[in-house]
């Protein structure tokens, strides 16, 4: 009762659902939920809820037909009464993946990434990227070379950042880089990232006046 659950269904091109299925009973309520491509088939990532209230990051994958059972990404252990509306996002090339999310664990808010060379099956350690007063809406994308450029918000209400960093596999990080000064209020939403052309091209909503401003970023910056 009251719970958000979590489900996957088969949509073709005349609008007619299959393979209905329930993959988790008890979800974040507000969080999105990603999914991402590999090798051996679809990934996705969401924020789940323990009967505890522990809303940690979990994992589930598709092969041959058929969901795996949730797995906890990484145990972050951390306990929140109420939906954070600040969800992972998953990426994957081949059989490289990499997870970017926000965790409030220990009241220390961080920007976490983890990476997989085995189609989600494994991940290796965490690597904090941001903590301190991070905010998080995190969002990546995966270059050719199975590097990331991942964005996030930090800051305060007086002033807010709209930030960029590049992390390779290795652990390897570039500078971060402070892309705009914006709101971090609820109304400020998710940042969105893409890549094209050696272009990163980052959008994000100015609530001050109601608009969608952008941003392109040559990565040869970021190293």
């Amino acid at each position: 009762e009251n719970e958000m659950t979590l489900r996957f269904a088969v949509i073709d091109k005349t609008g007619k659902l299959s393979e209905e299925t329930s993959l988790d009973e008890r979800v974040c309520d507000c969080c999105p939920t990603s999914v991402a491509f590999t090798s051996q088939g679809a990934i996705a990532v969401y924020r789940d809820r323990s009967k505890e209230e522990f809303r940690d990051i979990s994992v589930l994958r598709y092969q041959n037909g058929k969901w795996t059972e949730p797995k906890t990404l990484y145990p972050d252990n951390w306990k929140i009464n109420g939906c954070p509306v600040n969800g992972p996002v998953v990426v994957a090339k081949e059989n490289a993946v990499a997870v970017a999310w926000f965790s409030g664990a220990d009241s220390k808010s961080k920007v976490k990434l983890i990476f997989s060379n085995t189609a989600g099956e494994t991940f290796n350690a965490p690597i904090t990227i941001a903590e301190g007063d991070v905010i998080g809406r995190v969002d990546l994308v995966m270059l050719e070379d199975t590097s990331v450029l991942l964005t996030w918000l930090s800051g305060t209400e007086e002033k807010g950042s709209l930030n960029i960093a590049r992390v390779w596999p290795n652990g390897k990080q570039s500078q971060v880089l402070e892309v705009a000064q914006t709101s971090i209020s609820r109304k400020s939403g998710i940042p969105k990232l893409v890549f094209t052309a050696n272009q990163a091209i980052i959008a994000w909503t100015d609530p001050s006046i109601s608009t969608i401003r952008t941003v392109s970023l040559n990565i040869d910056n970021l190293k």
